[in-house]
């Protein structure tokens, strides 16, 4: 059941809702890199003309590559231009009666979309196109597509929204999409699972074609889709022309031998009201399996939060057998009763949780992630060298917030639906945050200086999950 879960629509600048007929999804899979277009048709149901706004989440890690809008016999192209530069022209053509679009990337994972003077009963279709490198953790591809975005708490100025691009959700509303997936090259062969959607699948020795199993699909959770397969390729690289010279995406799945030294382990669970139903039920059993993973040199504390906070002990205990029965205990029982959404406080209270001298720390965090900012308090945990390893769930769950958090800290940030196996998800995770990662990686490109690469200081590498670089050569 996902009774739980709201659906963002499309708005007028009075807020009045705006139809969302249906969308139409096309991803083509070619070994590790995606492309999705994503067709979204909208009705003006209003007896004016409307200037309407979506905003809507798209995976963190896409790049958007074209943007394309049908309004009756008009045909718009998006072209990427600065930001003060694209809200000037389109306010410009506003006032000229013209019909324009502006999308607007506010937030890691989260974009705006203006559309301009709609005609009554008029019909528009936006075509969103992203990139994606599907990077294989273990011997597991995954591909995560948001559809719908969730209520969040707090205040989403603090992610850089102003006020009429606020998402309206609705509870009534039944947005529906359709999908169709080609999958070619080495994920070909790949055991596939939907866990969250039943799919048919037509398969040969090179090609993979996945669709819904019904015409269409509410828009109620995310589609997630994992390919695993024991002979993934360890290692790639393509490359591009690209201004007079040419430019490298490589990838490489380290092993390594790696030290693994008692831990202080602070366990941080969202009970807040958004996690009522299946979230709670994985929170608690995401809890139980972490504590099962603890070694008796380990060091662990479990901070519960809501409006408020509550801590089991008054400081970091160890992992013997009457603490972890009182953990167990206290696990069972957890329920999502505790009101709104107050992780910066949860995560500062883990903080005043005092660790063994010398002792590494670490927070594991359970949670929708439903909350607008997190920022500031990554900047203060990072400050004090608490690595954040998240563990997403939900079937809503907001990436963008818990992938920021983790990637700021040094940590890392998994997400887990109802229908996957959370032992086998909370050991792998366990795996990263116990073995030490390697340090101060880079690429070598066997002597080539390239102009720049990007990132331009890689994350931390843990062993068996693959490491990404862009690089530009003249």
């Amino acid at each position: 059941m996902y009774s739980d879960t709201t659906t963002p629509t499309m708005k007028t600048a009075q807020s009045r809702s705006v139809l969302l007929q249906k969308a139409d999804v096309r991803v083509d899979i070619r070994d590790y890199l995606s492309r999705t277009r994503m067709a979204y048709h909208f009705l003006n149901a209003e007896t004016v003309n409307i200037e309407a706004v979506y905003t809507f989440p798209l995976p963190i890690d896409g790049v958007l590559t074209d943007l394309h809008v049908q309004i009756g016999e008009r045909e718009l192209h998006g072209v990427a231009v600065e930001k003060s530069q694209a809200q000037e022209d389109y306010e410009q053509a506003i006032s000229e009666g013209d019909s324009p679009i502006m999308l607007e990337r506010l937030d890691s994972g989260l974009y705006s979309l203006n559309v301009g003077n709609i005609l009554p009963g008029e019909q528009a279709l936006v075509t969103v196109e992203f990139l994606e490198v599907l990077s294989p953790k273990g011997d597991e591809v995954r591909y995560e597509l948001p559809t719908t975005l969730a209520p969040l708490y707090g205040d989403p100025a603090k992610r850089g929204l102003a006020p009429h691009q606020y998402p309206v959700h609705s509870i009534f509303a039944d947005n529906r999409f359709s999908l169709e997936v080609d999958i070619r090259g080495c994920l070909a062969g790949a055991d596939i699972q939907t866990p969250a959607h039943s799919t048919s699948l037509e398969k040969d020795d090179e090609h993979i074609r996945l669709t819904l199993s019904a015409p269409t699909s509410s828009m109620d959770r995310d589609f997630i889709m994992t390919l695993r397969s024991e002979a993934l390729p360890q290692a790639f690289a393509v490359s591009a022309p690209d201004k007079g010279g040419h430019v490298v995406l490589a990838g490489f799945t380290p092993r390594f031998a790696a030290a693994s030294p008692a831990r202080s382990v602070k366990i941080v669970v969202d009970c807040s009201g958004s996690m009522g139903g299946e979230s709670i039920l994985q929170a608690r059993q995401a809890l139980l399996r972490a504590l099962d993973r603890l070694r008796p040199e380990d060091h662990f504390n479990i901070v519960r939060f809501g409006s408020s906070s509550t801590i089991l002990f008054r400081k970091q205990e160890p992992a013997d057998e009457t603490h972890l029965q009182a953990a167990m205990a206290m696990a069972r029982t957890m329920d999502a009763d505790m009101g709104g959404t107050e992780m910066a406080d949860a995560l500062d209270k883990s903080l005043s949780s005092a660790s063994p001298a010398g002792m590494p720390e670490d927070i594991l965090l359970v949670t929708d992630g439903q909350v607008w900012d997190m920022a500031s308090v990554a900047a203060r945990l990072a400050r004090r060298k608490h690595r954040v390893f998240c563990i997403g769930v939900g079937s809503a769950v907001e990436r963008g917030v818990l992938s920021t958090l983790s990637s700021k800290t040094g940590g890392e940030a998994m997400f887990v639906n109802v229908h996957e196996d959370m032992g086998k998800k909370v050991f792998e995770h366990f795996k990263r945050m116990t073995l030490t990662p390697a340090g101060s990686p880079a690429f070598d490109f066997a002597g080539a200086k390239p102009l720049a690469v990007a990132p331009k200081k890689l994350p931390p590498v843990f062993d068996g999950d693959m490491v990404l670089t862009c690089a530009w050569f003249d």
